[in-house]
């Protein structure tokens, strides 16, 4: 059975968070913090965010990066690993070196404790091919439909994604989504949420016409309640959620502080229908690192032990 939410998440402790120069390129979300102790400060972000999606019901797997070697995007783990629903572990191709050596932290210790991986697929071998495709940063899965949805940019290769889709018998949905400036969104994920019963998404960033048709076509055959936001949300991270289920089989909405206060009283009524809202204070780990709420969650969708 695929389901939408799931009540299992990893995320991964930071032991050297920073501001990171090989990402910042096509990162606009990127800032460089002159503030003195940025790794204290997303620590304290980061187990605060555990404890509070923990009270939500929602049973998180902490995985303690280790330092050296350098790791400073480590407390983003949805981009290099995909846990789905027939036990299988999918490893990506990445796009900064310094971001690659994440796959190698000990994650099936600990998932294989509690949970049954049958294979493990490594994509990451088109690296040496300038072909990436980061994981649920570059591809929004709706797994009730069996859709998966991926705008353009350096981190996600077109024939990457639709060779991916094939494996997995996902019908794919590819577009280009692009800034203010007429520049690609270096992840889907800042722009596009999918959840059971609803879809968060910048269509303004989709700026040809039959593309923009094609996704909310499919987003609206699928019996998602479309939220429309702005661009200028999309840079408050509103488009950077995900939609995940307590233990008690409620819907929980997990966003960044910032993200909610970004979402005028109809869009937060709209929010509100599909689950409870919970806001995590993470303001240096979206300005240093450049991500959000969502990127710090990795669904755990394999079959429990």
């Amino acid at each position: 059975m695929y389901l939408q939410s799931t009540s299992n998440i990893m995320m991964v402790r930071p032991a050297a968070f920073g501001y990171n120069q090989e990402t910042a390129g096509d990162n606009s979300f990127q800032h460089f913090s002159t503030e003195k102790d940025v790794q204290a400060q997303a620590l304290h972000e980061f187990d605060s965010a555990v404890s509070q999606i923990r009270e939500a019901g929602v049973n998180v797997f902490v995985l303690q990066d280790t330092h050296p070697p350098l790791r400073p995007d480590a407390i983003f783990p949805n981009n290099w690993i995909s846990m789905m629903h027939d036990g299988t572990v999918y490893l990506f191709p990445m796009l900064a070196k310094n971001r690659r050596i994440e796959r190698l932290l000990a994650w099936e210790n600990l998932l294989q404790r509690h949970f049954q991986i049958k294979q493990v697929k490594d994509w990451s071998a088109t690296e040496a091919k300038e072909q990436y495709l980061e994981g649920t940063g570059s591809i929004i899965f709706d797994h009730l439909h069996r859709i998966a949805y991926a705008s353009a940019s350096i981190r996600t290769d077109k024939s990457l994604f639709f060779d991916y889709c094939s494996t997995i018998a996902y019908k794919p949905v590819f577009f280009n989504a692009t800034n203010q400036n007429a520049q690609p969104y270096y992840h889907t994920n800042v722009i596009l949420s999918v959840g059971k019963s609803l879809a968060v998404i910048c269509s303004e960033a989709i700026e040809n016409e039959h593309e923009r048709a094609h996704v909310l076509k499919h987003l609206r055959n699928a019996e998602k309640e479309v939220i429309e936001i702005s661009r200028e949300q999309v840079n408050s991270f509103a488009g950077n959620i995900l939609q995940v289920a307590s233990n008690a089989g409620e819907s929980v909405l997990i966003m960044s502080r910032r993200a909610l206060l970004s979402y005028d009283s109809a869009q937060l009524e709209k929010l509100k229908n599909h689950g409870q809202i919970l806001s995590l204070s993470i303001d240096q780990i979206e300005e240093t690192g450049g991500g959000s709420a969502r990127c710090m969650l990795a669904e755990i969708f394999l079959p429990t032990k």
